[in-house]
């Protein structure tokens, strides 16, 4: 596989339509996305002295975070509204190459900084609240 090119990568916010329309959140520098799965231990007094993981089991999560520089752009207003009332969105996530992650999320923290000598800038993190799908590049 060759490199990618970072700025293909994007965060968009669906608008609630049945097929969702998506638009991308403006200003990302940095996008970061974790996929987690807990484990299930089952490790019993036959497993000889060796942990075993039950196999299938455990809480799968998507984790997705960001930051960048502040454009005032109605999807980044539509993020901010998202956390102030705790509400779920459906965003879509796109990593060239790696594919495409699109289901509900909640917005868990957005910060706005700026320097006297800089751009307003952002940060935020979501993660997953319901099941993800995902579609390989």
């Amino acid at each position: 596989m060759t490199g990618q090119i970072g700025r293909n990568a994007v965060i968009r916010i669906g608008d609630g339509g049945s097929p969702a329309t998506y638009t991308a959140v403006g200003g990302f520098r940095t996008k970061r996305l974790a996929i987690n799965s807990t484990e299930v231990d089952g490790t019993n007094q036959g497993s000889q002295a060796w942990r075993e993981l039950v196999e299938n089991a455990g809480i799968n999560s998507l984790n997705v975070s960001g930051d960048g520089v502040f454009t005032d752009s109605a999807a980044e207003g539509t993020v901010l509204n998202r956390i102030l009332n705790r509400n779920q969105e459906d965003f879509q996530i796109v990593f060239p190459g790696l594919g495409t992650f699109e289901g509900m999320f909640q917005v868990t923290s957005y910060e706005v900084s700026a320097a006297h000598d800089g751009t307003v800038t952002f940060s935020f993190e979501m993660a997953s609240a319901q099941v993800i799908t995902f579609t390989s590049a």
